[in-house]
């Protein structure tokens, strides 16, 4: 990585970032069609207890304390210097930048909710409780501020699919829990992994 700019970066990786992009096309093209409300309802329906734990379980991979809890890992465990450094800053930078823009769109609309068997799940029903700050998504930020990094270090490349596989699964739980539109979604992907490149440039380069 010594003497990688971030475009052979992302040429090294371009099966991650490919799929990355067509992600961000199809969601985008969505949104351009569909329109914002009919993409909502169709992805924030529910199908049953056992999925709705699932992703209640899986979407805790896109917390802080998760991403916080990996760096000290690699960094102090595995004993990996520039692979901890590159999530510690990729955490800093994005979790930074979220709480900035949430700050100045404070005003963004919430989600309509209700509560079944205990757990918080989408419902367009009038009436009920709202979440607001949703755009855009910290979870799926941090989540792909973390699979980019992990995508950069590792040195084998068949990890590249499964990791932004992860990422937008997390994004989709995101969505499927009700904590944000497709929008903060597609928005939080952008952040996230233009962090987590940035983060390995500086890791790897200039330290």
């Amino acid at each position: 990585f010594m003497k990688r700019s971030i475009v052979t970066l992302i040429k090294s990786r371009k099966l991650y970032f490919s799929g990355l992009l067509i992600f961000l096309i199809i969601g985008s093209l969505s949104l351009l069609f569909f329109g914002n409300a009919q993409v909502d309802y169709t992805l924030h329906t529910t199908y049953g207890f056992l999925l709705n734990v699932f992703f209640i379980n899986y979407t805790f991979m896109g917390d802080a304390v998760f991403m916080i809890c990996l760096a000290a890992l690699v960094l102090f465990y595995y004993k990996r210097k520039k692979e901890g450094t590159a999530l510690i800053i990729a955490f800093l930078f994005t979790e930074t930048a979220i709480q900035v823009i949430k700050n100045v769109m404070n005003a963004s609309n919430g989600l309509t909710l209700y509560f079944e068997e205990g757990q918080t799940i989408f419902n367009h029903h009038p009436g009920f409780t709202m979440i607001n700050d949703s755009f855009p998504s910290g979870h799926t930020a941090i989540a792909f501020a973390t699979v980019t990094v992990l995508c950069c270090v590792l040195k084998r490349s068949k990890w590249q699919i499964p990791l932004l596989f992860a990422a937008v699964l997390l994004g989709y739980s995101r969505i499927y829990l009700a904590g944000n539109f497709l929008p903060d979604i597609l928005i939080a992907a952008v952040l996230g992994s233009l962090s987590g490149l940035f983060s390995v440039y500086l890791a790897y380069i200039r330290f």
